[in-house]
């Protein structure tokens, strides 16, 4: 499957059984996403982004879950027939198995999440990011399906639901500059911001797939995170890991 050596990650003191659950299996793969971007620099790095990236999984996952399994008490986020389509449900169109409308809501937008944008800029703020990073977070996607509780048929009518309710939520809540500081400076002064005195800069490479040519000084700030709809997932954090215990009973 690699053509390259996939990262080593160390183990995770956790029954190894939870990943039976294909929820919490889902929920594993991107933890490990986000341990290996962080690890090789890629995308969706730093506290606000790593949690708006699993936030994004979870909604998609509980919204492929509860449309096919309907739940008085965990209503989906998005509505079916919602006047504006933006907030629109997808429609069913025989979707039956939560199993794999859950894969495919989880593949779907963790791959648009962590792969490399056809022609976004650069998602990841301050430096370029190498070709050998989004390999290992490919390795790390298709090594999810090839392992996943039950398998994955992405031709089913099921998959491609929660393909659909992914790309809502991607739309939605995706913000294409992060934490980029994009111009944003902190104010210096007393009792606001000053630089670390002996490292004010980092070094960075002038090309991410030469680690070891020209570097170029980088003044790395993270700027103020102003996502649009980025309210819609904080404000139900509660319901939603309650609803993904529920899902943890049923599956």
């Amino acid at each position: 499957m690699a053509t390259f050596t996939p990262i080593p990650l160390p183990q995770i003191d956790e029954p190894a059984e939870y990943n039976t659950n294909y929820v919490l299996y889902w929920h594993h793969v991107g933890l490990e996403l986000n341990r290996v971007t962080h690890t090789v620099g890629g995308p969706q790095t730093g506290p606000p982004i790593s949690a708006r990236a699993l936030g994004m999984l979870q909604l998609a996952v509980h919204d492929a879950y509860f449309a096919i399994h309907p739940s008085s008490s965990f209503p989906t986020f998005l509505t079916s027939g919602a006047d504006n389509p933006a907030y629109a449900l997808p429609e069913l169109s025989g979707a039956d198995d939560a199993r794999q409308a859950v894969a495919g809501a989880s593949v779907t937008m963790l791959s648009m999440l962590y792969m490399k944008p056809p022609t976004n800029p650069n998602p990841n703020p301050g430096a370029t990011i190498s070709d050998n990073a989004y390999a290992q977070l490919q390795y790390v996607i298709d090594k999810s399906v090839t392992d996943a509780p039950g398998g994955v048929d992405a031709e089913s009518s099921s998959f491609n639901f929660g393909k659909a309710v992914a790309t809502v939520f991607f739309n939605l809540l995706f913000h294409a500059p992060g934490a980029s500081q994009a111009g944003y400076h902190p104010t210096p002064g007393p009792y606001k911001f000053d630089d670390e005195p002996t490292h004010p800069v980092v070094l960075v490479p002038v090309d991410a797939n030469n680690p070891d040519g020209p570097k170029r000084p980088f003044r790395q700030y993270h700027g103020p995170v102003k996502a649009p709809m980025y309210k819609l997932h904080m404000r139900h954090t509660l319901t939603l890991y309650i609803g993904v215990l529920v899902l943890w009973q049923d599956c």
